[in-house]
């Protein structure tokens, strides 16, 4: 066990999400020093500051398993130790669904982490990387597009034509919104790959021969949490690559930016 002081915590909106159970509404992220038993900073693997889930926001000492906690590079302050959670979760979604260099990268509004995630596909090298929204106020990403679908029938010809002869599609659904599904299943192409990864109250139907099996399609189910990673078995090569990229000045403008 490490003996912890918290120096900063994750402001997330998962800790006031009514949909998670009870004893993980109140859990988020933190920077904490390591102490030792005289309460004077020590180092872990090399490190003084680890990134750790806590309980509570207000948490000041505590005591966590030390593989709970993952060192945080002295090249970091706590403002891009803590960018690196969601942008590690980020980029595991995209890895779930395989994303390969030239692929469509389609993603949806529904999330306060939606332009982090097609940022990321920008990055992982997606052709074109479009955003399904329905209102046309969020500006596109550079080097991205944004599609209203506000008209459905429009909205379903427009992405088939901009993913016609590409050679694969990945989309997310963040919204959890019926429809929105209902259009990505419609217009994803054999052996193409989606995830819902938002949260509905509503009841989804799913013509699953026609547009899942006879197509040969992934359909893969996580609600999107960036705190999740903290908790998945690859979440350290995840946290890893993510602090190595938030070691650029450019890339933790442009996540503080989309990090609403």
């Amino acid at each position: 066990m490490l003996k912890l002081i918290v120096e900063h915590t994750y402001p997330s909106f998962a800790t006031r999400d009514s949909s998670k159970p009870i004893e993980k509404r109140d859990r988020t992220c933190a920077v904490a020093r390591v102490l030792d038993r005289n309460d004077t900073s020590v180092k872990s693997n090399g490190m003084p500051y680890v990134l750790t889930m806590v309980d509570s926001p207000d948490a000041s000492t505590l005591w966590v398993a030390e593989a709970s906690c993952f060192p945080v590079p002295s090249s970091l302050g706590a403002e891009e130790a803590l960018l690196a959670v969601p942008l590690a979760s980020a980029l595991y979604l995209w890895d779930r669904l395989g994303l390969e260099l030239g692929e469509v990268a389609v993603y949806t509004e529904g999330s306060d982490f939606a332009g982090l995630i097609g940022q990321v596909a920008i990055w992982r090298g997606g052709l074109p990387v479009i955003r399904l929204d329905h209102s046309s106020v969020e500006p596109a990403l550079d080097q991205g597009e944004c599609l209203s679908i506000a008209d459905q029938e429009e909205a379903l010809r427009r992405l088939q034509l901009r993913i016609k002869d590409k050679p694969g599609v990945a989309a997310v659904d963040l919204s959890g919104r019926p429809e929105i599904i209902d259009l990505i299943l419609e217009v994803i192409p054999r052996w193409g790959r989606v995830m819902l990864a938002g949260r509905s109250q509503q009841r989804v139907t799913v013509d699953f021969y026609t547009n899942v099996h006879r197509k040969g399609a992934v359909l893969l189910c996580e609600a999107f949490d960036p705190l999740s990673i903290l908790e998945k078995r690859e979440r350290a090569s995840y946290l890893s690559m993510a602090f190595r990229l938030v070691e650029k000045k450019d890339i933790v403008e442009t996540c503080s930016r989309l990090v609403k």
